[in-house]
């Protein structure tokens, strides 16, 4: 696991796995951001092992896997926030991604959104009746944390639990509907005279 405090993994590469590549263990609570693969896993790459409660944002890899690439031995793949991952070169580089018919690992309570060549492999990986999620995760802005009424969120998703390393650190601004006529009364109100 990564730890206290959250450990980043970030700006690596390499020819698989551009972050980091597992071949046992668990990858847990973890930041990995920003990697780049020469083929496949641009965030992880791993087999028999467990990538759990991990935010796996911005990475990419010329292949597949832009964010995890599953690879042979079953493993567990679980609460992670997958998103925003892109391939440089390859059409269908999915941000959670299985090399091999795989309906033994656990692919569950993941939220696998905005990667631009597609978010699961789902003809490799079996994602059905684990409360898989492909929806907007809403950070707060500038940073991975997550704003209050996240589906990601441990109080919205009472399924899962929290979803990625960070938990709610933000609330949303409320917006109210209101007449241009409102609008302009308060204006009024609040000019200096």
């Amino acid at each position: 696991g990564c730890g206290w405090p959250r450990v980043a993994i970030s700006r690596g590469g390499g020819g698989g796995g551009g972050g980091i590549e597992l071949g046992s263990g668990i990858l847990q609570g973890c930041l990995v951001a920003e990697n780049e693969a020469l083929y496949f896993g641009g965030g992880v790459l791993g087999s028999g092992y467990g990538v759990i409660g991990n935010t796996i944002v911005g990475n990419s890899a010329s292949q597949d896997g832009t964010g995890i690439f599953v690879n042979g031995t079953p493993g567990r793949v679980a609460n992670n926030l997958i998103a925003g991952n892109h391939g440089t070169s390859f059409s269908s580089a999915f941000g959670l991604y299985c090399a091999t018919i795989d309906k033994v690992s656990r692919i569950e309570c993941n939220n696998v959104w905005g990667n631009p060549g597609g978010n699961y492999s789902i003809a490799n990986c079996d994602t059905t009746g684990g409360n898989n999620l492909s929806v907007d995760p809403q950070f707060c802005e500038g940073s991975y944390t997550l704003a209050e009424g996240s589906p990601c969120s441990a109080e919205v998703n009472t399924a899962c639990g929290q979803i990625g390393a960070y938990g709610v650190e933000c609330s949303l601004a409320p917006v109210q509907a209101t007449s241009w006529g409102r609008i302009k009364a308060g204006w009024e109100a609040l000019r200096p005279r």
